[in-house]
């Protein structure tokens, strides 16, 4: 992800993480990098109390944060009158499955963040929440003023076919 994400000019030090090794034609930096992250957190847990737990449970909060933004905006865009093309299709029901997996996703995610030791220290408690909310405010941030967003060369509505006459991209929609 790393790589991919500077390839397309997309992450600071894109140039950098992007570079591939002429030798191994692999990108070598991208991956000291990601094997350094994972053994910094190990080491972490040397210090501090429960973080490989923490860290796991961002994880698993992290994929339905992720997931439930598209769901979301498959909502709004069928708010806005989008009806997804191809030849499979859950007609009249796509509303009801939609909403369905949003609420299940909103459900689990406060599940995940619910405190489960009122003995424990808060920071024990919400550490999550405060990491999730931390990763978003950065992750905000980065958007605002990096606009990471400008600089792919990616193609809009790149994943389905744009010649149906009854689909129209997403992002369009939406934004």
């Amino acid at each position: 992800m790393i790589f991919a994400y500077a390839r397309d000019q997309m992450i600071f030090g894109s140039r950098f993480f992007s570079r591939m090794s002429p030798g191994r034609h692999v990108p070598a930096n991208a991956l000291i990098l990601m094997g350094a992250i994972p053994a910094l957190i190990a080491l972490s847990a040397m210090w501090l109390q429960d973080a490989i737990a923490t860290i796991i449970s961002f994880a698993a909060i992290g994929i339905y944060i992720s997931f439930q933004m598209i769901v979301l905006g498959a909502l709004i865009a069928r708010a806005k009158g989008w009806r997804p093309a191809g030849p499979f299709t859950l007609g009249t029901r796509g509303w009801l499955v939609n909403g369905l997996a949003f609420a299940y996703g909103v459900s689990a995610i406060v599940n995940i963040l619910w405190p489960r030791s009122p003995n424990d220290p808060w920071y024990i408690n919400y550490a999550m929440l405060v990491t999730t909310i931390g990763v978003l405010i950065l992750g905000g941030v980065y958007m605002v003023f990096a606009k990471p967003y400008e600089h792919g060369h990616a193609p809009a509505g790149d994943a389905h076919s744009l010649g149906s006459a009854r689909s129209q991209p997403v992002a369009e929609i939406i934004g």
